[in-house]
């Protein structure tokens, strides 16, 4: 079980949003779980919030920030496993078709849930 956001950074094959939801990570020796305990730091919440909500109001901004501080109040969703993490890059979000309407949802998915 992983208890800091370090080490999942470090040895995660893959990492999303939704690995944080759902509290699981795969690693090189397969699934791991992730402690209720680890939340995101304020630099991945910066990050995250500054990708979903570019162009939004300030009020939108506080709610998703207030969301992603409190992981376990968010459900799992699809949309949350774009949201990913790379090492060299950082946060990023893997768009589909409608850049635009994605970004709606995935506001929807964290401040109001599913």
């Amino acid at each position: 079980m992983y208890k800091s956001i370090s080490a999942i950074k470090r040895n995660a094959r893959h990492l999303s949003l939704d690995n944080f939801v759902c509290r699981r990570v795969l690693v090189k020796s397969g699934w791991k779980d992730i402690s209720r305990e680890v939340c995101l730091e304020d630099s991945d919440v910066d990050a995250i919030a500054d990708i979903v909500t570019k162009g939004c109001r300030v009020d939108t901004l506080r709610r998703v920030r207030t969301a992603l501080r409190n992981l376990d109040d968010i459900d799992s969703a699809g949309i949350l496993s774009r949201l990913t993490y790379d090492k060299r890059h950082g946060w990023s979000y893997v768009a589909g078709q409608d850049y635009t309407a994605e970004m709606r949802t995935l506001r929807k998915v964290l401040i109001v849930g599913v």
